[in-house]
């Protein structure tokens, strides 16, 4: 009202203005909410990230597609080969898949690493996954060269192919058979750790294993670092040399940079019970012992059939009889003073599956037949 010259509000117009200004500022307040949370500026929810090969192992030179899962569509996924490479794709759905091919044989760890507006979200680096790829050599091939392999000192370094930076990396350099041309050995192994450093070791030429066994190396700084392993062969009459060479992925953990493998968290049915699945295409191919040599086959065979001896487990020069009633030596009269005659006595109680008892004659058969026909 006016009065005097001077304007007054009452009390209760001043509380019924403060109110409605207040309500105004709340209005204010949640339209600026929704214009933050409309769809031009919705926040995208991350799922969590996993990866699965087709396959574990595979030869050398074939097509691995690995498949990310629970990606944000149009993030950028980087998939890491174990090898030094990449790969990356923006995914379109919330899986997206890699194709790659190994044309090097060794054990690769794989991981992948999602990015949104440029800023990396997740990755599965603490669950990272191993793939083998399997070398593959011909006949003609295997003539000059042998595959190398790579392996860790468990007991040194119980979480490899995961090492602590800082640490010291024990390697061991092996093959899995020597070149069977005429002439050909192995004659050395060339190490490269992916850190600056390599070795050369020359070859035992007794055993042809490496002359230093296992190596070691160290890495300063986290990450993930690819050794390779060459082995050179040699023609030792004409001094020609060929090489091959395998591949190792060490992952390297340290402050901020974690790296751990993926592990099973189903049910183990039966812990501490090996099961062995092969699957071998044709099936096979016979079950007679004599012309029977492939892996499904001789398996049946070994199974069914008895020998006279057997190993006396990892050892291969201790026996146990099995259907010879004892071993034969020298001292019960077995073996003959100068070793050319060896005398085997059948147990009592063998049986044919038709019921028929196994004799000394079927055994001599049984040789007269491999070495005569």
């Amino acid at each position: 009202m006016y009065k005097g010259g001077k304007i007054k509000y009452s009390k209760a117009l001043s509380k019924t203005a403060g109110i409605v200004i207040a309500v105004v500022i709340i209005i204010a307040a949640i339209a600026g909410i929704y214009l933050l949370t409309s769809s031009s500026h919705k926040t995208v929810s991350v799922q969590a990230l996993s990866l699965a090969p087709t396959s574990f192992a595979n030869e050398q030179g074939s097509a691995v597609t690995v498949t990310v899962y629970g990606v944000s569509p149009s993030a950028d996924v980087v998939l890491y080969l174990g090898n030094g490479q990449t790969l990356n794709q923006t995914a379109t759905s919330s899986s997206i898949e890699f194709t790659y091919t190994y044309n090097q044989p060794g054990t690769y760890l794989i991981y992948a690493q999602e990015y949104l507006n440029g800023k990396p979200v997740q990755n599965t680096s603490t669950s990272l996954l191993e793939l083998q790829i399997l070398g593959v050599l011909n006949s003609t091939a295997t003539q000059y060269l042998s595959i190398p392999v790579i392996s860790f000192d468990s007991s040194k370094n119980p979480t490899a192919p995961v090492v602590q930076a800082g640490s010291l990396v024990y390697l061991y350099g092996g093959y899995l058979q020597p070149p069977s041309g005429q002439n050909m050995t192995i004659y050395k192994y060339i190490w490269n750790f992916g850190n600056g450093q390599t070795l050369t070791v020359m070859a035992n030429s007794s055993t042809l294993d490496p002359e230093i066994n296992p190596v070691n190396t160290t890495y300063s700084s986290p990450g993930l670092y690819t050794v390779t392993l060459t082995l050179v062969t040699q023609n030792v009459s004409s001094g020609a040399t060929y090489q091959y060479t395998t591949y190792q992925t060490v992952a390297v953990t340290g402050s901020g940079v974690p790296f751990s493998l993926k592990l099973f968290n189903g049910t183990v049915p039966n812990p501490g019970v090996i099961t062995v699945a092969e699957n071998v295409p044709g099936g096979p191919y016979s079950f007679d012992p004599q012309i029977d040599y492939e892996s499904v086959g001789f398996e049946v065979v070994s199974n069914v059939f008895m020998t006279l001896l057997v190993y006396n487990g990892s050892s291969t020069t201790s026996f146990i009889p099995f259907a010879a009633s004892e071993v034969p030596t020298v001292q019960n009269g077995g073996i003959s003073s100068n070793y050319t005659v060896y005398t085997f006595h059948i147990r009592d109680g063998l049986h044919f599956a038709n019921g028929d008892n196994l004799t000394a004659y079927d055994v001599w058969y049984s040789v007269i037949r491999l070495c005569c026909s």
